[in-house]
């Protein structure tokens, strides 16, 4: 079977959130190799959730990535990717690499992935002159990831030459040549430092975090604007023990501005990128939550900052979400937790089951305004929750999500007990132009009601079909309009009259001898009729036209 039919390849945009987060990862972890030296913890720290992002998203099956000059590409199999500056900056990588194909197989490994990297992380030129990455990857035995691979099938068969070349080479004792080129390629590239937050930059290693902004601003060199930002990661770890929360803040501003800057180079951009998540974690994270409920003056700009730090700051976020106390308050944070966006999903989900009914109701609303559509399933569940409030926030999230589980999900509230969650469901169903829903509400406006207790819910109905504009609904509405009852005849013109509306609206020819013959009768539905059949003509004449 080749990679193209593979499950990885049918996943769509309903992914691409989640798979750009990875990348995302992918890229942190490349800048990691070159901006701290071998040995720093922050360099396994970063590899480790890269490797862990990578594997709980690959979900037992391969994932391919199609590379272009423009970026990823969601065409011949690749998956599709939301464009970020990350994932845009890990494309580039590839591409100059000659990279075109890039499949992961569900079982990579951490030491693959390393590798892999390490590679990346080498100058572009001296790969093409060691014979290019698939040369590299060869030498090196790597087995989880394929480059410019189209067949699944031929990577399964030159994974299992690899293997067994492998077993042969450990059986004879001569595994460490192997191993010896991996070191080599990882060592590639190391900037020798005799402290890494010096890093040849020993004369300068006083300067002011301020300062060091300064000079990054007007260095020329690549090399040494890594190494200053390596210099101002320390000074920051130095005010943070000092509680000089305020100047960090100020340096996390510039750091931003410069890992969002179009004018830097992306090698810039990933230094300054891992030199804001250094300072912008450890007691820095509390203080820019109180800050954020504080200052609402500063919104724009922490929402901003909050948005690049990402998963570390979600729970944090949340918690305080629990117990912040002013309105104001709670706005700012769940304005920072849509903002870092499919990143506060999973968590977030988990506060769907709280015995706490107002922590449900927020977590709902928040991942309504996310959109994330691996929400609708759990949200799916709050339908049914004892809160009539943390029911109603969960079919609005619903309606803003949309898609297939959501519409099934609120279709079912159809047959509920409680008529006002039914008619929510009714004219949600109407706000997402749901087709599925179509049979179903055809069926609650035929419904006997010979006592007219639901004539306002029937209008609903009919004005939830409009909205739809689907020609199925059409037989049921005529069926309707030339229903005349004993008694509540005004009444049931009312609903006569919502009919002709939605007909007009759904302008399906068929309703016109019925239109017509009511416009000769005189009155209001005469007026109305003939109207509505005049529209249902000038839409047939202007799609003739």
């Amino acid at each position: 079977m080749g990679a193209n039919g593979g499950n990885a390849t049918g996943r769509t945009a309903a992914g691409g959130g989640r798979y750009g987060i990875v990348l995302a990862e992918l890229y942190r972890a490349l800048k990691a190799l070159t901006f701290y030296p071998e040995g720093h913890p922050q360099r396994a720290e970063v590899m480790a959730r890269a490797h862990a992002a990578l594997r709980g998203t690959l979900w037992g099956t391969e994932l391919v990535f199609v590379i272009g000059k423009n970026g990823f590409a969601a065409s011949e199999g690749g998956a599709f990717v939301e464009p970020t500056a990350m994932t845009q900056a890990l494309a580039r990588e590839l591409f100059i690499r000659r990279v075109k194909r890039l499949t992961l197989l569900p079982d990579v490994g951490e030491s693959d992935l390393s590798l892999f990297l390490s590679l990346l992380s080498m100058d572009h030129r001296g790969v093409h002159e060691a014979g290019g990455m698939e040369t590299l990857m060869s030498q090196l035995g790597l087995t989880t990831i394929w480059v410019n691979e189209v067949d699944l099938d031929e990577i399964r068969r030159k994974r299992a030459v690899v293997e067994q070349a492998r077993a042969a080479a450990a059986h004879d004792g001569t595994s460490g040549d192997a191993l010896s080129a991996a070191e080599e390629v990882a060592d590639q590239d190391e900037t020798p430092a005799d402290g890494w937050e010096a890093g040849g930059l020993q004369e300068e290693d006083r300067l002011e975090a301020e300062a060091i902004i300064g000079r990054m601003e007007r260095e020329a060199s690549d090399d040494r604007y890594r190494e200053l930002a390596r210099l101002l990661s320390a000074r920051c770890a130095e005010l943070g023990d000092r509680g000089e929360f305020e100047r960090i803040l100020w340096v996390l501003v510039n750091l931003h501005r410069h890992a969002k800057s179009e004018t830097l180079s992306a090698a810039r951009r990933g230094y300054a990128l891992l030199a804001f998540e250094k300072a912008a974690g450890g007691p820095m994270l509390p203080f820019l939550v109180g800050r954020l409920e504080e200052r609402g003056e500063e919104r724009e700009t922490l929402v901003d900052l909050f948005r690049e730090i990402g998963e570390p700051a979600v729970a944090l976020l949340v918690e305080r979400l629990t117990l912040a106390e002013s309105r104001n308050a709670r706005k700012l944070i769940i304005d920072a937790l849509v903002a870092i966006g499919a990143e506060s999903v999973a968590l977030l989900t988990e506060h769907l089951v709280d015995r706490r009914w107002y922590v449900v109701r927020n977590a709902a609303v928040i991942l309504g305004e996310i959109g994330d559509p691996a929400s609708a399933e759990p949200l799916r569940a709050c339908l049914g929750h004892a809160d009539a409030r943390v029911r109603r926030e969960a079919l609005r999230s619903l309606v803003k999500i949309g898609g297939e589980q959501a519409e099934e999900a609120i279709i079912g509230l159809l047959v509920a007990e409680d008529n006002l969650t039914k008619r929510h469901a009714v004219i949600s169903l109407g706000l997402l132009k749901s087709r599925r829903a179509v049979e179903p509400l055809c069926t609650l406006i035929e419904r006997r009601d010979p006592f007219k207790k639901s004539l306002a819910f029937k209008r609903d109905v009919i004005q939830s079909l409009g909205r739809i504009g689907d020609r199925r609904a059409v037989p049921s509405l005529l069926r309707l309009l030339e229903h005349r009852p004993w008694f509540g005849r005004r009444r049931w013109d009312d609903v006569r009259m919502a009919v002709v509306t939605t007909l007009a609206q759904i302008g399906d020819p068929t309703a016109l001898g019925l239109l017509d013959s009511l416009a000769a009768r005189g009155g209001m539905l005469a007026e109305a009729s003939a109207e509505a059949a005049e529209d249902i003509r000038r839409r047939g004449d202007s799609a003739h036209d």
